[in-house]
């Protein structure tokens, strides 16, 4: 058991990398932490306060007592409703780094309470979990027929990596990559980072070949539909490709893209300041519409299986079933670090019926059969 004070809670002491480590049942104990019988009150008094607001000492004392208590404590309706609230919170933040450190307090108080309210779900028919050679992977593309060989988008020095038997085998730094998709006979590298993106073709030989598209701001997403290429910025801008050149823009979504996916004839885009929707473009129109996402808060990716939409929300440790109308269907797993469970669940995709899920801060993937 390790003894720690309240201070060490501070998220301006801690990275994105390290505040992870303080979570219930991590045998980590607060000096000075509220005792678990007052954990209701105190949930149900920061309920009542506005939580962009609160102080500090407020939220890190209930950190604290989660930290130290909350693998006895039992779920309770309070603990949903706050964990519900600080990840809204936390959505509200995006992009504001001068508020960085509250944003963090409320990721890690959001990521708590789901682990304290998760702690008995099922991880039955859990296929794999396993660790991709990298860290904290953005996203992943296997090759056909693999569980663990493809490419991976990560935080890496050398961020765009080509994964065999387990190990890297190639790599280059790709400015700052979040998202990979495929792209004709080759693979788009795209980010919400970094201005531009790239186009990777022989992405199997030895030298794989790197087309730099220039761009005023981040390109999330390039794909291809009715024969033209097409860009996505994550000023929500979409506009034709050609070439290494992004036209001009056809349409402009409402918000910051974080993240896009081509399903059939629809182009699904998330702006992850904005919790509970997202935004879905008629291909065949160019028509956009503002979605609502369902139970999924903070939608950080999405794919499909036949009449079915499956996607993961950054503070919830679930794969949520959904209708192609993103009705609410079912979920599966949970929040935790155990073997088979999520937390901050970065990427979702589906390979003949089997759904895969990366975690971001321990790049591990589970896979499960789609349900």
């Amino acid at each position: 058991m390790t003894t720690i004070g309240l201070a060490d809670l501070d998220p301006t002491g801690h990275t994105s990398f390290s505040f992870y480590d303080l979570l219930p049942g991590n045998q980590v104990t607060v000096e000075g932490a509220p005792d678990a019988a007052d954990a209701l009150a105190l949930a149900t008094r920061l309920l009542r306060t506005d939580l962009l607001e609160a102080g500090d000492q407020e939220i890190d004392s209930f950190a604290a007592l989660l930290v130290t208590h909350g693998h006895l404590l039992p779920p309770s309706g309070e603990f949903k409703q706050l964990a519900d609230a600080t990840a809204r919170g936390f959505a509200a933040l995006i992009g504001n780094e001068a508020r960085r450190p509250r944003r963090m307090r409320l990721t890690r108080l959001s990521l708590m309470l789901r682990v304290v309210l998760d702690r008995t779900e099922s991880t039955a028919g859990v296929l794999s979990d396993t660790t991709l050679p990298c860290k904290s992977p953005w996203d992943f593309i296997a090759m056909d027929g693999s569980s663990q060989d493809g490419w991976v988008a990560s935080c890496d020095e050398n961020n765009f990596r080509r994964l065999e038997a387990g190990a890297c085998v190639w790599s280059r730094r790709l400015g700052l990559p979040t998202q990979l998709d495929r792209l004709g006979d080759g693979l788009w590298v795209g980010s919400h980072y970094s201005d531009g993106g790239f186009i990777v073709t022989q992405a199997e030989s030895a030298d794989p070949q790197v087309l730099e598209i220039a761009h005023s701001c981040p390109l999330v997403l390039a794909f291809e539909f009715g024969g033209t290429r097409y860009a996505l910025d994550s000023r929500g801008a979409l506009g034709k490709l050609a070439g290494d050149q992004v036209g001009p823009a056809l349409l402009r979504l409402p918000g910051t893209i974080h993240r896009a996916r081509i399903i059939g004839d629809s182009l699904y885009a998330f702006d992850w300041g904005q919790a509970g929707v997202g935004f879905r473009i008629d291909l065949r129109t160019l028509q956009a519409v503002t979605i609502r996402t369902g139970d999924i808060i903070v939608c950080n990716d999405i794919c499909a299986q036949g009449d079915w939409l499956y996607g993961i929300c950054k503070l919830q440790g679930r794969v949520f079933k959904m209708t192609r109308d993103w009705t609410p269907v079912s979920t599966r797993l949970g929040a935790g670090t155990g073997p088979g469970q999520l937390l901050d669940p970065i990427m979702i995709r589906c390979e003949a019926d089997v759904l895969g899920v990366v975690n971001w801060f321990s790049s591990r993937i589970v896979r499960l059969p789609a349900f």
